[in-house]
């Protein structure tokens, strides 16, 4: 961890004021450094964050609604089925041909079969677009800046800004296709599509964890009627494995760095109740407080 002046400034004049106190006390103090030093420095870069789910989640139901569209006339004259159902022979538009989705009658058992042979090519296509996403966010090689200067938080940003929006890309991408799939009837799905929100990394990759369950469940039932699910579940689990990997990383490199900052509350107090002098100024250099918190840290790992 970087300690910019700005930061000790702050934190050795509040320590200052504060005097002896407890360590449960430093230690929310310390999370509170953490989560005002992070969250700050993101507000500007993820501002866009949603704008560019949303985008993606348009442009894959999108591809997905023609996908679908393009393989349903074959799918129903292949298994013989009818806008009526299957073989039915009956007036009117008995034997009038099934041309588009939605000339499917989902309540119809016949036409979920349709259908749902009509989706699976785009669903096995929005797999590998998510997981290049996901391969995409796992290049990043630390999830947190060195500190909050300005410095730091653009390295950061020019080292892995790009790879780590690609977690709201994926997010979007697992969405656009069940907010598809509540259009076109499935009332599951209807419960499951959610607009990607938030200002983390964290919200970001829990959102694709809970959309690739959901997602994994509506091909269970596809599955479970006796319906080709098209590897669907499989491929979800691996999703699902992919972004955990990535959520363990990104918990892995912000614990150290809540460590750092709950290490370097410690340090300042002790220095300025046990070492400071009475004039009321404090002298040490954060070169000095970086040596202490690494071993610190080497003592409490």
């Amino acid at each position: 961890m970087r300690i910019t002046k700005k930061r000790l400034r702050k934190i050795v004049k509040e320590e200052y004021q504060r005097g002896a106190c407890s360590d449960d006390l430093l230690v929310q103090e310390g999370v509170l450094d953490f989560l005002d030093g992070i969250f700050k420095w993101m507000e500007g870069f993820m501002k866009d964050m949603k704008a560019n789910a949303e985008k993606e989640a348009s442009k894959v139901a999108s591809s997905y609604g023609k996908s679908a569209d393009s393989n349903v006339e074959k799918v129903a004259s292949k298994l013989g089925v009818t806008r009526s159902g299957k073989g039915d022979d009956t007036e009117g538009e008995g034997e009038e041909p099934i041309k588009t989705i939605g000339d499917l009658d989902l309540d119809n058992p016949e036409h979920q079969k349709v259908f749902w042979k009509s989706v699976g090519p785009g669903a096995q296509q929005s797999v590998k677009n998510t997981m290049s996403h996901l391969e995409k966010a796992a290049g990043v090689k630390n999830w947190t800046p060195k500190s909050d200067s300005e410095e730091d938080q653009k390295a950061w940003q020019a080292e892995n800004g790009e790879n780590a929006t690609a977690i709201f890309s994926a997010w979007g991408s697992l969405d656009g296709v069940l907010r598809w799939y509540g259009k076109a009837g499935i009332e599951s799905a209807k419960k499951l599509a959610d607009a990607p929100t938030g200002d983390s990394w964290a919200e970001g990759i829990k959102g694709v964890i809970n959309a690739a369950k959901g997602t994994k469940e509506i091909w269970d039932n596809v599955g479970a009627t006796g319906v080709d699910d098209f590897g669907m579940p499989a491929a979800m689990d691996e999703i699902i494995s992919k972004a955990t990997e990535i959520a363990n990383a990104i918990s892995a490199d912000a614990k150290e760095e809540m460590k750092e900052c709950i290490h370097l509350r410690r340090l300042v107090n002790s220095m300025i109740v046990n070492e400071g002098p009475g004039d009321g100024k404090v002298r040490f250099t954060r070169g000095y407080l970086n040596d202490l918190i690494r071993e610190s840290l080497k003592r409490s790992s």
